[in-house]
């Protein structure tokens, strides 16, 4: 550790750093959670493949309001928003709460994004919290801590709102791209949590609620597939 220490000071002090906000730090940010963790490093290698840095948060909350407060220092030139279920669990009040700006700084900021949707159509409320109604939702456990409960279309279209009302905000590029066969490798079909019938709840919601400006993209794979990653990755390189 010692060692790996000293060369990091040796390489920060030896090697020329390019800023981000320069045009040779071709910086972006990308969110990620455990189950879009194939989609996202596949996103980011083809990515560091076209010389940009790529920076990985994880949004489980905490890590996706520190990408928002870095954004808003400038030090991003783009943003891949792969798992921004943080709006939702602010809206309902639950554990990944991203804080009530969540979605809303790269359009500040003037910065293009691509957004989808991991984990959007699951919520983590606290066991210790749980409504009564709760016990009877469609599980996923992802390990003896944390479960994922299925959000009701109700609950869907209104998350959907949201995301309309803090992307029509943005003064630059925004394009929404939805895997149609799940939204995760949580929401994979044979899962007990997986139901496209739902998820359209959103997805309606969304389209009529976005300005005509921002293109909503539908792409008949499931989140972890490759080629998805590759829509992903074809539309953030064009609006970057």
């Amino acid at each position: 550790m010692i060692d790996r220490a000293a060369g990091a000071l040796s390489g920060m002090l030896m090697e020329g750093v390019a800023s981000p906000k320069t045009g040779a730090g071709k910086a972006v940010a990308l969110t990620m959670l455990g189950p879009c963790e194939q989609c996202a490093s596949a996103v980011r290698k083809a990515l560091e493949g076209e010389a940009w840095q790529v920076t990985g948060f994880s949004a489980a909350g905490i890590g996706d309001r520190a990408m928002e407060e870095m954004i808003g220092q400038g030090l991003f030139r783009g943003v891949i928003d792969l798992a921004p279920g943080g709006v939702g669990e602010h809206l309902f009040g639950f554990m990944r709460d991203a804080g009530p700006n969540r979605l809303e700084t790269a359009g500040k900021m003037g910065i293009p994004q691509v957004v989808s949707t991991c984990s959007v159509n699951h919520m983590t409320p606290r066991k210790s919290r749980y409504k009564p109604g709760y016990h009877e939702r469609r599980k996923y456990d992802l390990d003896k801590f944390r479960t994922w409960l299925r959000m009701s279309p109700e609950e869907l279209a209104r998350v959907a709102e949201a995301f309309a009302e803090k992307l029509n905000r943005s003064g630059a590029p925004v394009t929404v791209v939805i895997p149609k066969r799940g939204w995760s490798s949580v929401d994979a079909p044979g899962n007990p949590t997986y139901d496209p019938a739902e998820d359209r709840a959103f997805v309606e919601a969304l389209r009529k609620g976005l300005k005509q400006e921002i293109r909503l993209i539908e792409v008949d794979a499931n989140m972890e597939d490759p080629e998805f990653a590759r829509a992903v990755v074809k539309e953030a390189l064009e609006i970057f």
